[in-house]
């Protein structure tokens, strides 16, 4: 066997030059006074946190003011057989908020219908498939 037409490929390499950034170039110097500058606003994340941290501190304050004029109650919801905890106003008896809401309830309640439904159609096709069984052989 000749094996002195196998040549090694060549491989190239590219070379990357890096670029002079434009924070490295000289900067020209100014006079002016700090009140007549122009300062850096904040960046949008930073300015959403400090509305976000105003906005708890406020919500925080509202809720302290209003936690004296709630009447707190754990009940059990009959159709999911699960506590539900509610915070209602005394004054305007309206209910502040509840845990779990009432859609997750609903839906609750829904799956568990669904899922009893299930089972007696599965019961009843094992008894049907047990009848059907019994009739065959005997």
């Amino acid at each position: 066997m000749d094996t002195g037409a196998i040549r090694p490929l060549p491989s190239y390499t590219a070379f990357v030059v890096p670029r002079v950034s434009e924070t490295n170039t000289a900067t020209a110097r100014t006079d002016l006074p700090e009140e007549a500058t122009v300062r850096q606003t904040p960046t949008s994340a930073e300015s959403r946190s400090a509305e976000h941290r105003f906005e708890q501190s406020s919500q925080r304050r509202r809720d302290t003011e209003r936690a004296n004029d709630l009447d707190r109650r754990v009940e059990r919801d009959p159709s999911t057989d699960t506590f539900v905890y509610k915070a209602i106003d005394t004054e305007s008896g309206e209910i502040v908020s509840q845990v779990p809401n009432d859609s997750l309830l609903k839906l609750r309640a829904y799956v568990e219908t669904m899922t009893q439904s299930a089972a007696r159609r599965e019961q009843a096709q094992i008894v049907n498939t047990q009848h059907a069984e019994f009739d065959r052989t005997a």
